[in-house]
């Protein structure tokens, strides 16, 4: 049984999901376990509430469990493949539930507050609060180009395969949003120290 950890855990995704294909549960739990946390983390950035992202990610996984016999190797990476699943599913579930706007969470690592008072500490949260009402601004493309790439820290490859866009297409997103944000956020600086700049990645 080591033995058969040990070679599951250095397993290619395409030898998982081939013995996921067999129904292999074992295959299945490591792919799970490599790519859990991450599914997890872009449902959450999407739907924001951790229970309903880990219903999507029960969701993605199930799928991944039932489709891993048509998922064929040559057309696109395994991890753009989930990603996608988890993309599709996350933005159903918010559109099916017409979520409102929650503030972000400031604990996230992107959104960590690099100054150590607490007064500046304050201005930064609701900085990263202005920063979301103005997100909520954008078009929902650029939102989604913004939140992959500061979010969930995929490059714009990554992106350009997730949205089925070209890279240039992508970092054009990421212009006009960036741009878009600077400007909903002027009237924000204006009354407080923290600069657009500042907030923005």
């Amino acid at each position: 049984m080591k033995l058969l950890n040990r070679l599951f855990s250095r397993s290619s995704d395409e030898a998982l999901v081939a013995a996921v294909a067999q129904g292999d549960e074992q295959a299945f739990s490591r792919l799970v376990e490599r790519y859990g946390p991450k599914v997890l983390g872009l449902a959450q950035r999407i739907v924001t509430s951790r229970a309903d992202a880990e219903d999507i990610t029960q969701e993605v996984f199930t799928k991944a469990w039932q489709e891993a016999a048509q998922w064929r190797t040559g057309k696109a990476a395994y991890t753009t493949w989930l990603y996608r699943v988890t993309l599709n599913l996350s933005l159903n579930w918010k559109q099916r539930v017409h979520q409102r706007f929650e503030p972000l969470d400031p604990h996230e690592p992107w959104l960590a507050c690099p100054y150590p008072d607490a007064e500046q500490q304050l201005l930064w949260t609701q900085a990263t609060q202005a920063l979301q009402q103005a997100l909520s601004i954008l078009p929902e493309s650029q939102q989604m180009a913004i939140q992959l790439r500061y979010g969930s820290g995929l490059s714009v490859a990554e992106i350009a395969d997730l949205m089925e866009v070209t890279p240039k297409a992508v970092e054009s997103l990421l212009v006009r949003a960036r741009q878009g944000l600077r400007q909903h956020l002027v009237s924000w600086e204006q009354l407080h120290v923290i600069s657009p700049n500042d907030a923005l990645p």
